[in-house]
């Protein structure tokens, strides 16, 4: 029965109890169909035969009685009149002895009746004589058949009536005694078998309460084992969702300080490009005037010392950029690994996350570019200073290679505007990445808001963890846990 469902133990305890309710009708259906026909044996047969016995009897005392009367009496009349009644009386007898016949259920009572048939016709050939004695007016004759064999039949009749009647009786007492007995055995057994079955009804009862309770009590240690575990849960993800909310908010201050920084770079690198494209025209007017040119070479070779310096600078932003990419895909990692943990309502976060680390990773490999880019810049800039100072010492020489200065002052500006083009689109890129760190931010605070409504859900699902051990009858551990969740 332990490994049935509760629905099935109920239909069992049910099915069980009809049952026994079926036994213990079918049985005194049983039993009162067995006293019916016992009763109606008894008023059907014995009481009958009881008093129609009776019934002849009167009728035989009766006869005997008016024979005396016709032997004392003298008037014809009253003799006719006593002569029709014993004829009624026999016929009386005839009748019931007719009735009576049918209702001898055992053999000593059609014996009994027999004995009485043979001893009344007997009697009834004596009473003849008497009748004829008594005719003749022949007192003496009538009075010696009356004393005589007469009596003798008479007695023999009364008898043989008298032990049907008592033999009737009795059986209908026994009857009696039987149906009472069997009525008491009846109640008896009914008395029994109700209490078996209360008492089977009631173990059955609390077996299957005890089990049910012990099922609910198993219910109730897991529902209550999983809320604290959703509990703590939440409240780490509150913690968590926090500090990164924090450290986006940071993140994004550092973007826009980066960003104004790549915005004061490209209008200098512009502003670069915009010189390298005047000293290029420089360099072509200083073919007409060398003295003027060297005054010229002079202000390049200060430019170009910019220049590298720029350069230099510029390398150590982009080292910084590159930093601040590795640590921002590190911080979209971590953010991914945080939205893994809060399954289906983290899914949100974790494309955040993702596109944040392909931004990171895409900035990266930008900075590294450009970082190519001023190495390069940088060379040729230490190039320029150097065929600079070379023609500091020999005007001859820079006329002579003027031209070819003048195209890698050409190459220098398309470098330069190259290294615009690309600071652009670092900055636009950084742009993006300020707008996903704010959009980061916006749905952290929706998993906040989440978490904190998740955490209510575990607060109510602890309330009915303690309302069902109240059911089940464990409230001790409900009110440490209420205790617990009320100090978190």
């Amino acid at each position: 029965m332990s490994k049935l469902s509760l629905r099935g133990r109920f239909l069992f305890i049910t099915a069980f109890l009809i049952l026994i309710s079926l036994v213990t009708n079918t049985l005194s259906l049983e039993r009162m169909y067995s006293q019916n026909k016992q009763t109606s044996e008894i008023g059907d047969t014995w009481l009958p035969l009881v008093g129609k016995s009776s019934d002849i009897n009167i009728n035989v005392v009766n006869y005997r009685r008016l024979e005396f009367e016709l032997l004392a009496t003298q008037s014809t009349d009253e003799r006719k009149s006593i002569l029709e009644e014993m004829d009624s009386l026999n016929g009386n007898i005839m009748i019931y002895s007719k009735t009576l016949d049918p209702l001898l259920a055992t053999d000593a009572l059609k014996k009994s009746f027999e004995d009485f048939q043979a001893s009344w016709d007997s009697y009834q050939s004596e009473s003849d004589k008497f009748k004829a004695a008594v005719d003749k007016e022949n007192a003496t004759l009538a009075e010696q058949i009356l004393r005589g064999d007469s009596d003798k039949f008479y007695l023999k009749s009364y008898q043989a009536l008298k032990s049907l009647t008592d033999a009737s009786y009795l059986a209908g007492v026994e009857k009696s005694e039987n149906v009472s007995k069997s009525f008491k055995m009846t109640l008896i057994v009914l008395i029994s078998i109700v209490s078996v079955c209360i008492l089977i009804g009631m173990a059955a009862s609390w077996l299957n309460i005890r089990s049910v309770q012990k099922s609910l009590r198993s219910v109730a240690d897991g529902l209550d084992s999983s809320s604290q575990v959703v509990r703590t849960r939440s409240l780490e993800l509150v913690d968590s969702s926090e500090k990164i909310s924090s450290n986006t908010t940071s993140t994004a201050a550092s973007l826009e300080e980066i960003v104004a920084s790549m915005e004061e770079l490209t209008a200098t690198v512009r502003q670069n490009s915009l010189s390298s494209s005047e000293a290029a025209n420089l360099s072509k007017d200083g073919q007409s005037a060398v003295v003027d040119g060297q005054r010229k070479m002079q202000g390049m070779i200060t430019v170009m010392n910019d220049i590298s310096s720029n350069a230099k600078k510029i390398e150590e932003i982009l080292t910084m950029i590159d930093d601040i990419a590795f640590q921002t895909n590190l911080l979209a990692l971590n953010a991914a690994v945080e939205a893994a943990r809060a399954g289906e309502q983290g899914k949100g976060f974790a494309v955040v996350a993702d596109a944040v680390r392909a931004l990171a990773q895409k900035s990266a490999g930008a900075a590294k570019e450009i970082s190519t880019l001023i190495v390069e810049a940088n060379e040729k800039s230490t190039l320029g200073v150097k065929l600079a100072a070379e023609s500091e010492s020999s005007l001859q020489t820079i006329v002579s290679n003027t031209q070819k200065v003048s195209e890698l002052i050409q190459q220098v500006a398309q470098g330069s505007q190259e290294q615009s083009q690309g600071i652009e689109q670092m900055n636009k890129a950084l742009t993006e990445i300020d707008q996903s760190l704010q959009g980061v931010a916006s749905s952290m605070s929706t998993v906040s808001n989440s978490t904190g409504e998740m955490q209510d859900q575990s607060e109510e699902l602890n309330k009915m963890m303690y309302a069902l051990h109240q059911l089940v009858g464990k409230k001790e551990s409900n009110e440490n846990n209420e205790e617990e969740s009320s100090a978190a």
